[in-house]
C-alpha cells in the first residue's frame, strides 16, 4: 500500500469588511509519497475538522467539511476552510475567544474519501484575528450593524448639503462644478461636437496637420531632415541587380557586385542523383528518366475496397436465373446451306440470291 505524507505550509485568516461574508481559514499543504517525492497535479480528497479541546485527551468537533482539489506542479494543495461541503456544524457559531482550538486535516491522495493521511495542529495566533472581528462587532450597545449608517442629501435650490442624524452646511454658489450638462463646450475647428452625450467631442482628422517638428519618434535616418540618399542620376532602375548561378562551379554572382561559391551539398536534398525506395507496388526510381509509377500488375485490390460497384453487383450476386448452371448449353451455331441460313435450336431464313454456291459453312 502506498504511503503519503503532507507538510502544512500556512494557515491564514481571511476576513471581510462585510459582516455577512463567511469567515474562512486559508490552508496549504505539500503532499509527498513514501519516497518523499511530490504528488504533482493529482486530484485529492480533503476532510477538515475544527476541534475544541475539552480535556487533555478529549476534543469536540465544532465544524467539519470536505473538499476535492488538485495539487499543483509543486505538489501543493490549497483550500479555504469554511467554504467546503459542510458535513456538520456551523463555522459562524465558533467562539474563538473561549478555549483552545485545533484543526484536523485528513487527505485521500487518490481523490476519494478513503482518508489515509491525518494530521492535527493547534490554532494559536490565527483564530484571534477572527475573535478580534467578533469583538469589534460586539462593541456596540445595540449590536445593530446598520443604525450607524448615514446618508447625504443636497438641495440644489438652497445649496444645502445635509447628513442624516447630523448637521447641514451651505455650499457657496459657483463652487459646485461647471454645470457641464446644460452647456456646450467651445472649441476651434480642430474639434467637432459639443461635448454632450448626443454630440460627443472628437478630433477632426481633416484639420489636424502637425508640423514636422511636432512629430514624435522620427526614425534616426530622418532626424537630420535629409534622406541621406547619394544618387545623382535620379534613375530608379540603375541600382537594380540580378543574380546568376553556375551549376558546374557552384558560383553565385550578383551583377555589379561579387561572386561567392556555394558549398557542394548545401543546395537541397540532391534528389536528381538518388533513387526513391519503394515496394513492388511501384516501379521507377523517382527521377526524370525513370519516373515513379504504380505497377498495375502488382496492385490487386480486394472486392471490398473497390469503389462505386454497380448496384447489380453490390449484393455479391450475378442475379442470373439459370437453373442448370451449365455455361455452354446456351451457345448456338450458325450454318449456311445454299441460300438458307440456320441457327441451332432456332429458325432458318432464306438469303437473297446473288452468290453462295453449294458449299456449307458453319460459324460457331
Amino acid at each position: 500500500m502506498k504511503k503519503y505524507f503532507f507538510v502544512i505550509l500556512s494557515m491564514i485568516i481571511s476576513l471581510s469588511a462585510i459582516a455577512q461574508t463567511p469567515k474562512k481559514i486559508s490552508y496549504q499543504a505539500v503532499i509527498r509519497d513514501a519516497s518523499h517525492k511530490l504528488v504533482k497535479e493529482r486530484d485529492v480528497g480533503v476532510k477538515t475538522n475544527i476541534l475544541k479541546q475539552i480535556t487533555i485527551d478529549s476534543f469536540y468537533s465544532f465544524y467539519c467539511e470536505t473538499h476535492n482539489v488538485k495539487t499543483n506542479k509543486n505538489g501543493l494543495l490549497t483550500i479555504a476552510i469554511g467554504v467546503g461541503d459542510v458535513v456538520s456544524g456551523n463555522m459562524q457559531d465558533i467562539n474563538w475567544g473561549q478555549g483552545k482550538y485545533f484543526v484536523k486535516v485528513e487527505t485521500d491522495p487518490e481523490g476519494g474519501s478513503d482518508y489515509t493521511i491525518e494530521g492535527t495542529s493547534q490554532l494559536l495566533a490565527v483564530p484571534y484575528a477572527l475573535y478580534a472581528q467578533d469583538v469589534a462587532n460586539k462593541d456596540d450597545a445595540d449590536a445593530n450593524p446598520s443604525n450607524e449608517l448615514q446618508t447625504l442629501s443636497f438641495d440644489n435650490a438652497t445649496g444645502e448639503l445635509k447628513i442624516s442624524d447630523g448637521n447641514t452646511v451651505t455650499i457657496p454658489a459657483g463652487s459646485g462644478g461647471d454645470n457641464w450638462g446644460s452647456q456646450t463646450v467651445k472649441s476651434d475647428n480642430t474639434l467637432t461636437g459639443e461635448g454632450t452625450s448626443a454630440k460627443p467631442l472628437k478630433v477632426d482628422m481633416t484639420k489636424v496637420k502637425p508640423t514636422w517638428s511636432n512629430i514624435q519618434g522620427i526614425p534616426s535616418g530622418f532626424a537630420d531632415n535629409k534622406d541621406d540618399v547619394n544618387d545623382a542620376d535620379n534613375d530608379p532602375n540603375n541600382e537594380k541587380q540580378t543574380l546568376s548561378f553556375n551549376n558546374a562551379t557552384g558560383a553565385l554572382t550578383i551583377s555589379n557586385g561579387n561572386t561567392v561559391t556555394i558549398p557542394a551539398g548545401s543546395g537541397g536534398d540532391n534528389w536528381g542523383s538518388q533513387t526513391v525506395k519503394s515496394d513492388n507496388t511501384l516501379s521507377g526510381e523517382g527521377t526524370s528518366s525513370k519516373p515513379l509509377k504504380v505497377d498495375i500488375t502488382k496492385v490487386k485490390p480486394t472486392w471490398s475496397n473497390i469503389q462505386s460497384i454497380p448496384s447489380d453487383f453490390a449484393d455479391n450476386k450475378d442475379d442470373v436465373n439459370d437453373a442448370d448452371h451449365d455455361p455452354a448449353n446456351e451457345i448456338q451455331t450458325l450454318s449456311l446451306t445454299g441460300q438458307t441460313l440456320t441457327i441451332t435450336n432456332g429458325n432458318s431464313v432464306t438469303l437473297p440470291t446473288g452468290g453462295g454456291g453449294k458449299a456449307t459453312k458453319v460459324w460457331a
